[in-house]
């Protein structure tokens, strides 16, 4: 669309639910589950959950890990005020996994940063690697423990043609078999 200007903002998903709803952006995409009932969603694709280990860790060699082997494993993970985190409490209270908890931060970066300089571990996407020489993403068997993004609309406000035209952009991105399965 000539002469439109696009912004991207980088948010959390309690700010994109926000602005949304306020009308402050016209789209946003996030990982579900979201807290609003005023916002209509497009799901995109499922990421499973890893768990990410720094060289030093024991169970780094592993090719995969059930929930159980997390029991009392030293963990570094967000803080519980995201939805990631409510999530993997859930899905480990569900298994009646109670791991070490050594420490909780509010980015991801600031985890692998931690998790790369010890012999810890946390739980995110594989797909939050990168520069990752010293870390490794262990697949952990649980089907449910995975993030699905979506894009995010108000129910209520008018939708600009340049929005869904980006809408339909990143739908198209992301149905494309070659390029989402490198993305997983």
């Amino acid at each position: 669309h000539p002469g439109v200007e696009v912004t991207v903002k980088q948010l959390s998903l309690r700010d994109i639910e926000r602005d949304l709803v306020e009308g402050g952006i016209h789209m946003g995409i996030g990982y579900l589950p979201i807290t609003s009932d005023r916002l209509a969603v497009e799901p995109l694709f499922a990421v499973p959950l890893a768990l990410v280990a720094s060289r030093t860790h024991p169970l780094f060699r592993r090719r995969k890990v059930s929930i159980r082997d997390l029991q009392d494993q030293p963990l570094v993970l967000l803080s519980r005020e995201f939805p990631l985190r409510q999530l993997i409490d859930r899905r480990l209270a569900h298994h009646g996994v109670t791991p070490r908890i050594v420490m909780e931060m509010n980015a991801n970066d600031a985890v692998l940063s931690t998790v790369r300089a010890g012999a810890l571990a946390t739980i995110l996407t594989a797909r939050e690697l990168r520069d990752s020489a010293n870390l490794r993403a262990v697949r952990i068997d649980d089907p449910q423990l995975t993030r699905t993004a979506a894009i995010l609309w108000s129910r209520d406000a008018y939708r600009p043609a340049a929005a869904r035209a980006l809408a339909e952009l990143v739908k198209r991105a992301y149905s494309d078999p070659k390029r989402s399965s490198r993305r997983r």
